[in-house]
């Protein structure tokens, strides 16, 4: 090697180790599908005492490593310099009240949402791969949503307020998305007949019908972003995602491909709209039965701690057993009375065995993991179930009330004081709870 080409050698800029890994990630086609996922694994990268944030140097540090990093990979002339640069994190540090004694730091969800309010940094990013990110559809889903409600209320009449269902369909017509079909239309206007008849009987829908039912389009329709009315599997992943809310973790490819399964009713291998939509509502294919329930999706979310969507049989019984508990807790404290012993013992037979039946009843196949498919058939049994309980609980609490007087408390409710009376007029004899939740619990099993 002559000298004059070591002296060229020597001149020649090194690669800072944050610059490649920050370019790697940020163009990696592979590992890392979406821009989510880039930002969060160069948030731990720069994250060097590992607490979880980012202070104010950290952050410098990051913007200089990306864009000096992707400048240098692409053979592009970087658009930012130092100054503004550190201008840039002084402006994110303002806009989150980040202190440089590190008291506050940037996490990783404020990272995310800063990248996706940036619209020169998506479009930079963009030019070399795939820019879009979770929190930018997410806001793109809350704007459509904030204008279809402004439609919806410009257009309703009436206490609460309701529009007709051709008033609906021009609401709908005017969505993000490929334009819908006469029995895409047809279809909504069912899943929106949630209180069991009335849209049919009328012609009316109300805005709390409408309000949950009509995001599952919405998310459709921001998604498609090239208007085909139809999802790859990116799409379905990314609208999974975003269907999730805030800090949802990135939906692993067993999710994807359960959902995929429990999407595509016809199993032609293609997602559209209407089966999405079918699949929020808990469409089930045997019985053509379609019924949105927000109630049911929340349910079976907070079983679904994992994100796997699925469920044991033994997080159905907890589950069940635990908003029961909840609710006559809050029950017990409402009405200023205390459930006895043999009351509160009566009422977690019945509810260990209610829960039994439930998660017999839902694992129809035996194998001990259950789909939100399988889950929705019977979700209205679980509510049932759980009211029958509730309800029984406040007959024990008033009978409780009535033979036990130092169990009151002062200013018990009026679920204490109207105690039922037998055909006679006279109240329960003594013992009639454990009899009566013996007959519940037979009732129970009935069903």
């Amino acid at each position: 090697m002559t000298e004059d080409h070591k002296d060229d050698e020597h001149d020649a800029p090194m690669a800072n180790v944050f610059h490649v890994f920050c370019a790697l990630y940020l163009l990696s086609q592979e590992e890392l599908h979406s821009l989510d996922t880039k930002i969060d694994e160069i948030h731990s990268l720069f994250d060097f005492d590992e607490s979880g944030g980012l202070n104010r140097v950290e952050l410098e540090c990051l913007f200089q490593a990306c864009v000096e990093g992707l400048a240098r990979a692409t053979g592009t002339k970087a658009p930012l310099n130092s100054a503004t640069i550190s201008s840039n994190a002084d402006d994110m540090c303002d806009a989150y009240a980040i202190t440089m004694d590190g008291t506050c730091e940037v996490s990783v969800q404020m990272l995310r949402e800063w990248v996706a309010g940036r619209e020169d940094v998506i479009a930079y990013i963009g030019e070399f791969t795939e820019a879009h990110t979770v929190v930018g559809y997410q806001r793109k889903v809350e704007e459509a949503f904030e204008g279809v409600t402004a439609s919806f209320v410009a257009l309703a009449e009436g206490e609460p307020p309701e529009i007709d269902v051709e008033l609906l369909a021009k609401i709908v017509r005017e969505l993000p998305g490929s334009p819908p079909t006469e029995e895409e239309i047809q279809t909504f206007i069912k899943l929106l007949d949630e209180s069991g008849g009335s849209v049919e009987q009328d012609g009316k829908v109300s805005f709390d019908e409408f309000a949950d039912a009509i995001l599952p389009w919405i998310s459709f329709g921001v998604v498609d972003d090239d208007g085909t009315g139809e999802l790859s599997p990116d799409e379905l992943k990314l609208l999974i995602w975003i269907s999730g809310g805030d800090n949802t973790p990135e939906p692993s490819a067993q999710v994807v491909l359960q959902a995929q399964r429990g999407i595509d009713v016809n199993r032609d291998g293609v997602l559209v709209r209407l089966e999405w939509l079918c699949y929020n509502s808990g469409y089930d294919p045997a019985t053509g039965a379609m019924k949105f329930s927000k109630a049911a999706k929340d349910m079976f979310a907070k079983m679904d701690a994992d994100g796997s969507s699925e469920i044991s049989a033994k997080e159905i019984k907890d589950i069940f057993a635990k908003e029961l508990n909840v609710s006559l807790d809050n029950l017990a404290a409402e009405s200023h009375c205390q459930f006895s012993a043999s009351s509160r013992e009566a009422l977690q037979v019945l509810m260990m065995n209610a829960g039994n039946e439930v998660a017999d009843l839902i694992d129809e196949d035996k194998s001990g993991m259950i789909e939100w498919d399988e889950f929705y058939a019977h979700s209205a049994t679980i509510a049932a179930k759980q009211e029958k309980i509730r309800e029984y609980a406040k007959v024990l609490l008033v009978q409780d009330m009535r033979e036990r007087p130092e169990a009151r408390r002062p200013r018990a409710s009026v679920i204490c004081r109207s105690a039922p009376k037998q055909k006679d007029g006279n109240s329960p004899p003594k013992g009639g709870g454990r009899r009566a939740s013996q007959r519940h619990i037979a009732m129970s099993k009935a069903h």
